[in-house]
């Protein structure tokens, strides 16, 4: 299983050598493409080689990159990845209105879950009131308790006069995190062959990723207790120590199927059961829960 997540934060040329990425700055570094997950090329100062864009494609590595503020903007994505796409397709189209409306209401249940346990890790107010919202949801969320709890949620995280509209150094750190979890639920989409664009709950025609904003949801609450326990270090802007802490909860631990598993597999099996749920006609989806935030650690 791919475990390596690469941050490249200094000018670099970036290439493709004997199935090893190449990452020269003032010395070089080479990783083997099999053991890489992503990569963050962060300093738009850096140059990577078609060759090399053309192996992490080909091997379903996630690349991200940013913008002239070193937040993320786009991703190289791999393609024709999966052997029945067309099937897939069919099976998402034809996904069924109430299967759709169950599985955005399980996902809305964890989401509010995993909320309430970043106040209990966070050790603030609310666990009983934002729990309780989870017990409210009712099919498709229709009386839309995923709103009524986030803002409830936000203000017992950051404060009564937090706002997500504001332009804080608090928002920049939750808008770095979740572009992350983004691509990386987009990335394992395309790996099991779903069309990112068809959601069950999102829908804009302006969304390339509907399917990804429904999926990530779930996984929200990770970057906010991060961002939370940031909230230490008073500074004005994103630092680079900021991007490399949110880079790197890709790898920690999150809680699926009772065992605990790095963020990135946990959503690598979140898609692979939703997929299954798609074409079965029926729900099979596991979501995961949130944990005290630690690196895995591999046996």
């Amino acid at each position: 299983m791919a475990y390596r997540n690469i941050l490249i934060s200094s000018p670099s040329k970036i290439n493709i050598r004997n199935r090893q990425l190449v990452v020269k700055t003032t010395e070089e570094y080479s990783f083997p493409m099999e053991d890489i997950s992503t990569v963050m090329i962060e300093n738009n100062q850096s140059n990577i080689s078609v060759a090399a864009l053309s192996e992490c494609a080909r091997n379903g590595i996630l690349v991200f990159f940013c913008d002239e503020k070193h937040l993320p903007c786009g991703i190289v994505n791999g393609f024709h990845t999966h052997s029945r796409k067309y099937k897939l397709l069919q099976a998402q189209i034809q996904t069924k209105e109430t299967l759709k409306k169950h599985l955005w209401s399980k996902i809305v249940i964890e989401k509010i879950r995993n909320q309430a346990k970043v106040l209990e890790l966070a050790s603030l107010s609310g666990y009983d009131q934002i729990m309780s919202f989870a017990q409210k949801v009712k099919l498709n969320d229709k009386d839309n308790m995923e709103a009524v709890a986030a803002a409830q949620y936000f203000k017992y995280l950051f404060g009564s006069g937090f706002s997500r509209g504001q332009d804080t150094v608090t928002n920049a750190r939750l808008n770095y995190g979740y572009a992350i979890i983004r691509g990386l639920v987009c990335r394992s989409l395309t790996v099991y062959g779903l069309e990112p664009a068809l959601g069950i709950h999102h829908h804009s025609q302006l969304n390339a990723f509907n399917l990804a904003d429904d999926i990530m949801e779930v996984f929200r609450p990770v970057v906010d207790l991060c961002v939370y326990q940031m909230q230490e270090k008073e500074q004005n802007c994103l630092t680079t120590e900021d991007k490399q802490i949110l880079y790197h909860l890709i790898s920690c631990d999150v809680l699926y199927d009772t065992q605990k598993h790095p963020l990135f597999y946990g959503v690598e099996k979140t898609v692979q059961t939703f997929q299954s749920s798609i074409v079965a006609g029926e729900d099979q989806l596991k979501l995961c829960a949130i944990l005290p935030l630690r690196q895995h650690e591999y046996e």
